[in-house]
């Protein structure tokens, strides 16, 4: 199995496992006012959002490429412990290059504390927060991520891979219509 299919399936089985959880947010007790040591109460307006929209929703989002939104409180408190899973076991947010071996630019992995905060939200029932709290939602480009591009080669016919089976690699020779020398 390719791991394009592996990770496939493997969000899969995170979806099928939330929607048939019974609940995935826990009922706040009244003792979830004051759920960190120096007393802050962590919200989804004020400690989460901020976490989600930076990391999260750049993916999650309505035509993006993650399988559910997580652009509102309602669609990231309905979805609480698979996050804590997917964020504490280090599957989400994806990002392959090991730790400690160079910084980049849009580095997506989420820190210690952010996991932390995470965590420490959910324990203490999920809270919205004051509206006011609440920063503004990433503007996302509704067409090409970074910009539009200088040229577009469409393939001449379509491919379809075939669900199972081994593992398919083509090569597939396409007609470039330029007149001269371009760097890519």
């Amino acid at each position: 199995m390719g791991v394009r299919c592996r990770h496939v399936v493997i969000i899969a089985l995170c979806v099928i496992h939330s929607a048939c959880s019974e609940s995935s947010t826990p009922s706040p007790s009244p003792e979830a006012d004051l759920n960190s040591s120096d007393g802050h109460v962590v919200t989804f307006a004020h400690d989460i959002a901020p976490i989600i929209y930076s990391q999260c929703t750049p993916c999650h989002r309505p035509g993006g490429s993650g399988p559910f939104s997580l652009i509102s409180y309602e669609d990231v408190s309905r979805r609480a412990r698979q996050i804590a899973e997917v964020t504490t076991s280090g599957y989400m947010p994806p990002w392959l290059p090991e730790p400690g071996f160079g910084n980049f630019i849009g580095e997506r992995s989420l820190t210690v504390e952010q996991i932390q905060t995470l965590s420490e939200w959910i324990d203490g029932g999920t809270l919205a927060g004051a509206r006011e709290s609440l920063p503004t939602l990433p503007a996302f480009n509704d067409g090409w991520q970074l910009g539009d591009p200088d040229l577009v080669v469409p393939v001449p016919s379509s491919y379809t891979l075939p669900a199972e089976g081994v593992d398919v690699f083509r090569n597939l020779v396409i007609p470039i219509p330029v007149s001269e020398r371009r760097w890519v």
